[in-house]
């Protein structure tokens, strides 16, 4: 099974918990992609590829602590393999990383995706620059 095609079975996750994330989640996707990017979330970690424009993939993983509200912060660190031993901490509300974890979903049901080697949404990789 690739990795886009894990992404899009994942189970759902509980009624309550896609209730709280929807007014920041953009509700027009639909609680189903919702509830399936929160079982993600739930797993803390995700693991990818960013693609440059003439280059080779770069390998990296991106793990987070969520807390229990949307609203709240969520720890992340972004390690890249080709920079061993560096990791980029930094925090967002959970929300926002349920957001590129839907947009990453998005992507892969539409086979935007390298099967074997994801990346997230370029709005990720601007925040954590511009920061």
């Amino acid at each position: 099974m690739t990795t886009a095609q894990a992404l899009n079975s994942l189970p759902p996750a509980d009624t309550l918990q896609v209730e709280q994330f929807q007014p920041y989640c953009n509700p027009s996707r639909g609680s189903d992609q919702l509830a399936r990017a929160l079982t993600f979330f739930a797993r803390k970690e995700f693991v990818g590829a960013r693609h440059v424009r003439g280059g080779s993939p770069i390998p990296f993983s991106l793990q987070w602590q969520p807390g229990s509200s949307p609203a709240d912060m969520c720890l992340c660190v972004l390690a890249v393999e080709a920079l061993e031993g560096t990791r980029y901490t930094f925090s967002v509300p959970n929300h926002a990383v349920v957001s590129w974890l839907q947009d990453l979903l998005d992507a892969a049901a539409a086979n935007h995706q390298s099967p074997d080697a994801p990346d997230l949404p370029q709005r990720f990789w601007t925040m954590l620059f511009a920061a």
